[in-house]
Formats: structure tokens, sequence, C-alpha cells
């Protein structure tokens, strides 16, 4: 997820250069675009941080989740460590 996160961080980064190379060009026509540019790359932004404020929400209580589950039902997990163990050593040794 983060590298989604980097990679629309980048998309703004081109995207505010654009802007900058449309404002130096000049020109009132020039001008009205570049504040409709302006005005959706900070919604963007601000989408951009909503968006990832509730990932890194739904990733903790997840692993708070998954941490309680650990906890109240360690046998349960220790079995199914066991079996992947077991069946991993089954197929490296059918390989062989």
């Amino acid at each position: 997820m983060q590298d989604v996160l980097r990679e629309f961080g980048a998309l703004i980064g081109e995207v505010e250069k654009l802007f900058q190379g449309v404002v130096a060009e000049g020109g009132e026509c020039a001008t009205d675009s570049a504040d409709r540019l302006r005005s959706g790359v900070e919604r963007l932004r601000e989408r951009m941080s909503d968006i990832e404020r509730k990932l890194q929400h739904q990733v903790t209580r997840a692993a708070g989740d998954a941490d309680r589950y650990v906890h109240d039902h360690p046998w349960r997990i220790v079995g199914v460590a066991a079996g992947a163990a077991f069946l991993m050593g089954l197929l490296i040794a059918r390989r062989d």
C-alpha cells in the first residue's frame, strides 16, 4: 500500500510541476487554468490523506484483532503452524 501512496505523491509532484510551468507561461487563461489545477491538486491531497488515515486505522485494528486471537487461542495457532510445517516437509521430500 505504501507503493500506491508513494506513486500518488509522485503524481501530485508532477502535476505541481505542470502547474508551475503553466503559471510561468503566463496569460489570464493560463492563470484560470492554473487556479482550477491548484484546487484539483488540493482536493487530491486531501483525499489521499483521508485514504492513508483510514488504511492506517484498518491495519492497526486488524493487527490488534490478530494479536488478541493468537493470545486467546495459542494451541490452535501452534497446531496450524505444525500442520503447515508438516505439509511443507512432505512437499520438499517429494521433490527429491
